[in-house]
């Protein structure tokens, strides 16, 4: 008697919304994106490609989005 009392109880307290991420759907709609191979790439050290990169002002901040593999 006392279980049943207190599993409604705590059913009734407990009864909160399903939490959802919010950018789980559009993660989800991202993720079927299929993303072009690259065939070619041009082999340099970190440095030389970063002195490169700082020279045409490119920086972390022009990156739209990261992708981890």
């Amino acid at each position: 008697m006392v279980c049943v009392c207190l599993i409604l109880f705590l059913a009734g307290v407990c009864a909160a919304e399903v939490w959802k991420a919010p950018d789980q759907e559009r993660a989800r709609e991202q993720a079927k994106e299929v993303l072009p191979f690259v065939n070619e790439y041009k082999d340099d050290c970190r440095i030389s490609r970063r002195i490169c990169l700082m020279d045409a002002g490119i920086s972390l901040d022009d990156v739209p989005r990261f992708i981890f593999f």
